[in-house]
């Protein structure tokens, strides 16, 4: 809808701070990132904000966005086990991957947002007000 061609400019003009992120993304995926579309990151981020709107799990979003910058590390499998959740104590991870209304999915994104176990591992510079 509306939101989501509003946010095509940021294909057509992607902010410098994005192209300098991708251009790390790139880098440590093994890219070569001259020869990468300068679109392709705005065009995942756009690709993410569909499937918020979508009513994907906000957990399984989340996972998606680490795999791009940290899916090769042998980190990355604890990393997602800790986004997804664990069934005995989060409802994220009681859902599948698509939840069946906005109040479930909502539910999902407050239960990852007050997670101890995210919380306490989050990047201590994070400013998520900016």
């Amino acid at each position: 809808g509306l939101l989501l061609s509003t946010m095509d400019v940021f294909v057509k003009e992607p902010s410098l701070d994005w192209k300098n992120f991708a251009r790390r993304q790139a880098k440590e995926q093994g890219l070569d990132s001259d020869s990468l579309d300068a679109t392709w990151y705005p065009l995942q981020k756009i690709r993410q904000a569909r499937r918020k709107l979508s009513g994907v799990n906000p957990a399984y979003i989340t996972r998606d966005d680490l795999k791009l910058g940290h899916g090769k590390s042998p980190e990355f499998r604890h990393l997602e086990a800790i986004v997804l959740g664990d069934s005995k104590f989060n409802v994220r991870a009681r859902v599948s991957e698509h939840c069946h209304s906005v109040e479930e999915q909502l539910q999902c994104l407050m239960d990852q947002s007050m997670d101890p176990n995210i919380l306490g591992r989050t990047y201590g510079g994070w400013e998520p007000w900016v």
